[in-house]
């Protein structure tokens, strides 16, 4: 839904959101739904979490409720319950206590449990995949024509130990790929895009500069950035055109 008001989602035939914009959405009473599909429903697992809370109070406006995911359910009796509370199960409706006194504790009450969810949990071997296309993977080997005295200089360093001599390697070698990468996305079709995994948030910043430098938008999510900055980079690289 990005940044988009609730009053223009009053006539979309379907609303897809981020657990960050679930609150908005549950806030917002006047917006009906026919069903629910709760995706990497794994990250739900805590109980009383706001995350989950939000899904339980849009759960109960909605008929029609599920979950996917491609994590194992069955680690904690406790996720599952939240699980089954957000579909509507029968089970689900049980309380926790009750739930965990009459299916968690030893190996015949999880087999009764798994034996009781034979309709309501559909499982999906790997082998289901075998109508995707194959995954292809192509190795390119490059020969910086610049760089590499730097690359040099810290492997000849015998003052650094092993460790942090290693690190200084890697960020070196990731950084001789920018002039690659750039000579990749300038070979782009029109509206292509690409995205690029880098180790080290140095090596990010370095290459935002430079794509700069040769008028090439981009935009860059890390580890650190707030929810509401990660949901802005995304709508942004959806958005823009290279």
């Amino acid at each position: 839904m990005g940044e988009t008001p609730h009053e223009g989602l009053i006539h979309c035939d379907w609303v897809v959101a981020n657990y960050e914009r679930l609150g908005g959405l549950v806030r917002d009473s006047a917006l009906a739904f026919a069903a629910l599909f709760i995706d990497e429903a794994h990250y739900l697992n805590e109980h009383q979490a706001g995350r989950t809370r939000n899904v339980f109070v849009m759960a109960t406006r909605i008929p029609r409720r599920f979950v996917v995911t491609g994590t194992p359910l069955l680690n904690r009796e406790v996720e599952l319950h939240t699980l089954l509370r957000m579909t509507g199960h029968p089970m689900g409706g049980l309380s926790l206590r009750e739930f965990t006194k009459q299916f968690a504790g030893d190996k015949a009450r999880r087999a009764v449990l798994a034996d009781s969810l034979r309709g309501w949990m559909l499982r999906r071997s790997k082998s289901v995949l075998k109508d995707l296309g194959m995954k292809t993977r192509q190795v390119r080997y490059i020969s910086p024509a610049e760089g590499l005295g730097t690359y040099q200089q810290i492997y000849d360093d015998m003052t650094l130990q092993a460790m942090p001599k290693i690190v200084k390697l890697r960020q070196a070698l990731e950084r001789l790929k920018t002039p690659f990468l750039i000579e990749t996305v300038e070979g782009l079709s029109e509206g292509d895009k690409i995205i690029i995994f880098c180790e080290y948030m140095a090596t990010v910043q370095l290459m935002q500069a430079a794509f700069s430098a040769q008028g090439i938008q981009s935009v860059s999510l890390v580890g650190s950035d707030s929810p509401t900055k990660r949901q802005k980079a995304i709508d942004s690289f959806q958005t823009t055109r290279r």
